[in-house]
């Protein structure tokens, strides 16, 4: 097997250094460049192919979350990390977009290893250069244009609180997905997971929250019409329906607190991929859909067919390349039929597998398709 290819950036070239030494331990399995300008490593990127990159922040000139803007574009499917001392709210609101994850100066070497080897191990589950092309170029999740306009509504308020502002969050799967990737994040050095909205609201607070919507951009709103804007009301309510239902089966088979609550999160966002696809391309993925109600098909063979990607290995993909629980990574990836067995095995991913066969999608599905105004969408 070819060795993974990793490139590390930085223009203080001391830490360089130390981790061209540092890597030198895994020399045996990753061949990595090191380059001390962001000009430099868009050149190399462009000619060469790295499954990881791995960039500082403040450079001189471009910075790391212009690069990595940059490095999505040319090369999608490479995982992007920043690592980075600079820790001003403003700089981890920059890269929530361009970085799948961030870590913080000064680094331990042990944690910097964890996370290039579990990406590099996604990838090795995550074979498909589709899957990954397409998860690696996403930008940002679409939400609903009512779900949108209320948070931008709240958070244009001068009286608007936490509470209000985590209750309109809470039933959108991809704010929620977002909101708890950025709270996760070294940045804020937790001793525990935030596992619900509320919390990772009142963490980042109302100002951060602003910033991140009204100046960044951190959501975008989903402007497709007709059957693509049912099938996205679909997948919110689908996800606050998995979500209950999973974590009631999680209590009710003896699962700890903790199992429930990623339970929960698994359930909210076990539909994630199809977030992905429908801003993709809402048309295509539709029609897609439609023929797997007409044929009775299931979704995930009607997408590997059409797609060549499933939904539920996409958004177990993202998930795992946003830091993600591995409970949560492989509870949504249970629900793929490449799944391997031991991905089945725990208490969260047999809770979520009870809640959709509890909850079919297809017969969801058939509830969009059947709507009057769908066959004219």
């Amino acid at each position: 097997m070819s060795k993974y290819s990793i490139l590390f950036v930085d223009d203080d070239t001391r830490l360089l250094s130390a981790l061209r030494r540092l890597m030198m331990t895994k020399a045996m399995d990753w061949t990595c460049q090191f380059s001390s300008s962001p000009e430099e490593a868009l050149a190399l990127v462009t000619t060469q192919h790295f499954d990881v990159v791995v960039s500082d922040m403040q450079m001189p000139g471009m910075d790391g979350a212009a690069l990595l803007k940059e490095v999505r574009i040319i090369s999608p499917d490479s995982i992007r990390i920043v690592l980075s001392g600079y820790s001003r709210t403003e700089t981890i609101a920059r890269v929530a977009g361009p970085a799948h994850q961030y870590l913080a100066k000064p680094c331990p070497s042990d944690t910097l290893f964890e996370v290039i080897h579990r990406s590099l191990m996604l990838r090795e589950y995550f074979n498909s250069p589709v899957l990954r092309r397409i998860a690696g170029s996403l930008n940002t999740l679409p939400s609903p244009s009512g779900q949108y306009a209320t948070l931008l509504g709240l958070l244009d308020s001068p009286v608007s609180n936490a509470t209000d502002i985590a209750h309109a969050m809470a039933g959108d799967v991809a704010m929620v997905a977002e909101i708890l990737k950025l709270t996760n994040s070294q940045y804020f050095s937790l001793a525990t997971r935030v596992t619900n909205v509320d919390q990772a609201v009142r963490i980042l607070g109302v100002e951060i929250l602003r910033l991140l919507v009204l100046n960044v951009g951190i959501f975008s709103m989903f402007k497709a019409g007709g059957a693509a804007t049912r099938v996205m009301n679909m997948v919110e309510a689908r996800g606050l329906q998995l979500a209950a239902a999973a974590a009631e089966r999680a209590s009710v088979t003896g699962g700890t607190q903790r199992d429930i609550q990623f339970a929960r999160i698994a359930g909210m966002l076990s539909e994630i991929g199809m977030l992905i696809l429908l801003d993709r391309d809402p048309e295509h993925y539709t029609v897609a859909l439609s023929k797997a109600v007409a044929s009775g098909q299931t979704v995930a063979e009607t997408e590997q067919r059409l797609l060549q990607v499933t939904h539920g290995d996409l958004g177990a993909y993202l998930l795992g390349t946003w830091g993600f629980n591995d409970d949560v990574v492989w509870a949504v990836a249970a629900t793929s039929p490449s799944a391997p067995a031991e991905a089945r095995n725990s208490v969260v991913a047999r809770a979520l597998l009870a809640a959709r066969t509890q909850f079919p999608l297809e017969q969801s599905l058939k509830a969009v398709f059947s709507e009057p105004t769908a066959a004219h969408a």
